[in-house]
C-alpha cells in the first residue's frame, strides 16, 4: 500500500501536526490497510510529500512506538510491529467521542429490532451509532473492534459475533464493551436461553412424532452451539430416536440452503416425519423444499424455525417458531454499555427467554395445500 498518499495534515487544526500523522497511521494500521511487518515512508520521503519538517514526522513515529504500534531502528527505519488493542487504546484520550462502535455479522432481518432496541435505549444520549457488519469473520471483527478502538468511540457492542482467543480484551484504556448473544463471551453479557428449543421438541412429540431432525448453521458459532445442545439434550431426555434424523449442518443461515438440506433430507430411505431449523430462513426454504416434494407441511412433515421473522406468519402454511426477544437484547446491551459510562454497576450476566409461537406447519390447526 501507498502509504503517502493517504495522508494529509491541516495547519488550520488545533491537533498538532505530529498527532495528525500519528493518529491517520493509527487508523491504518488498526483497519488492516498496513500490516505487521509493513514498513512505513522513510522520515525524509513523508515530511516532503506533506511539507513538514522531519522532526514532526519523526515525532509522530515515535509517538507510534511509545504505543507499541511500531519499531524504530536505526538503518533498518520503522516497521508496524503489532497491533494490540492496548497499543490502539494508549493513543485515546478522555473526552467523550459522543459515538458507539456496534459490530454485527451481516445485514439480516434478525438484527433490524436489535438494532431498534439499541436506538430505544440511547434515545436520551446524544451519540451517534456506528454500525460495522464483520461478514463472520473472525479477522474483520477484530479488525473493525480496533479500528473502533482507535477512533476513540466511547463503547462497543459486539452481536453474535466471536473474536480471537488472543485478543487482549482486558488491556487498560479500553473503552466500555458489552457482548450480546455470544454465549461463554467476557462480561458483561447479554444472552438468549435456548430452551424454548426443548418445548419445541416436546410439542412435536405431543403430535406423536418420534424422530425429529435439526437443520443447523455451522455448529462452530457460539450462539448455535446453544441450540445443538438444548436440542441433544431433550431428544435424549425423551428418549426420541434420531435414526433417520439428527443433525443436517449447513453452510449459512439462507432459505437456499434449507430448501438443500431439506431436499437431501427427503431421499433417506426413513427422512424424520418433523425438522426444526435454527433459524427461521432456514425453514422457509425447508418447506418450499417439501412442497415441490409433493408432500404437504404440517400433514406429512412437520417443520418448525427459531427466531421468528417478519415473514414467518405469511409464509404457506404459517412457521411454528420461537419468538426472541431480539430488540430487548439490543436495548439491555446499550443500557449496560451507557450504565458502565456513566460509572453504575452493571450484571455480568442477563439471560432473555423466546416464547414458542404455534402455527399450522408443525401441524396445529393444518391447512391442506
Amino acid at each position: 500500500m501507498e502509504v503517502q498518499q493517504h495522508l494529509k495534515v491541516d495547519r488550520r487544526s488545533s491537533v498538532p501536526l505530529e498527532t495528525q500523522i500519528a493518529r491517520q497511521l493509527t487508523q491504518l494500521i488498526a483497519s488492516d490497510a498496513i500490516r505487521v511487518g509493513d514498513r512505513l515512508p522513510p522520515i525524509r520521503d513523508l515530511a516532503g510529500k506533506l511539507g513538514v519538517n522531519l522532526h514532526t514526522v519523526r515525532a509522530g513515529y515515535r509517538t507510534l512506538a511509545n504505543q507499541g504500534l511500531v519499531e524504530m531502528r536505526q538503518g533498518r527505519g520503522t516497521t508496524v510491529a503489532a497491533r494490540t488493542l492496548a497499543g490502539f487504546a494508549a493513543g485515546r484520550d478522555d473526552h467523550r467521542s459522543f459515538t458507539m462502535g456496534v459490530i454485527l455479522p451481516a445485514m439480516v432481518s434478525f438484527y433490524g429490532p436489535v438494532l431498534a432496541g439499541m436506538e430505544e435505549a440511547a434515545a436520551g444520549d446524544p451519540s451517534q451509532i456506528l454500525i460495522a457488519f464483520a461478514g463472520e469473520r473472525l479477522d474483520s471483527a477484530e479488525s473493525y473492534l480496533r479500528h473502533f478502538v482507535a477512533t476513540g468511540v466511547d463503547g462497543i457492542i459486539v452481536v453474535s459475533q466471536t473474536l480471537p482467543d488472543s485478543l487482549d480484551l482486558d488491556a487498560t484504556d479500553l473503552p466500555p464493551m458489552v457482548f450480546a448473544d455470544w454465549p461463554g463471551s467476557p462480561e458483561p453479557s447479554v444472552v438468549l436461553d435456548p430452551s424454548p428449543v426443548g418445548e419445541l421438541i416436546r410439542h412435536l412429540a405431543e403430535h406423536g412424532h418420534a424422530t425429529v431432525g435439526l437443520i443447523t448453521p455451522p455448529m462452530h458459532h457460539p450462539n448455535i452451539r446453544p441450540i445443538v445442545e438444548e436440542y441433544e439434550a431433550t431428544m435424549a431426555a425423551l428418549g426420541l430416536s434420531t435414526k433417520g434424523s439428527g443433525i443436517f449442518e449447513v453452510p449459512g443461515w439462507t432459505p437456499e440452503e434449507g430448501r438443500a438440506a431439506m431436499a437431501e433430507i427427503l431421499k433417506a430411505s426413513s427422512p424424520p416425519t418433523a425438522v426444526i431449523c435454527s433459524t427461521d430462513p432456514l425453514a422457509i426454504g425447508a418447506i418450499q423444499a417439501t412442497r415441490r416434494s409433493g408432500l404437504v407441511v404440517g400433514r406429512d412433515l412437520a417443520i418448525a424455525g427459531y427466531g421468528e421473522i417478519e415473514v414467518s406468519e405469511i409464509v404457506e402454511p404459517g412457521l411454528t417458531t420461537v419468538r426472541l426477544p431480539a430488540r430487548q437484547m439490543g436495548y439491555m446491551a446499550m443500557v449496560s454499555l451507557l450504565d458502565q459510562l456513566a460509572g453504575k454497576p452493571v450484571e455480568p450476566l442477563t439471560e432473555l427467554k423466546g416464547s414458542v409461537v404455534i402455527r399450522q406447519s408443525c401441524g396445529c390447526g393444518h391447512i391442506a395445500g
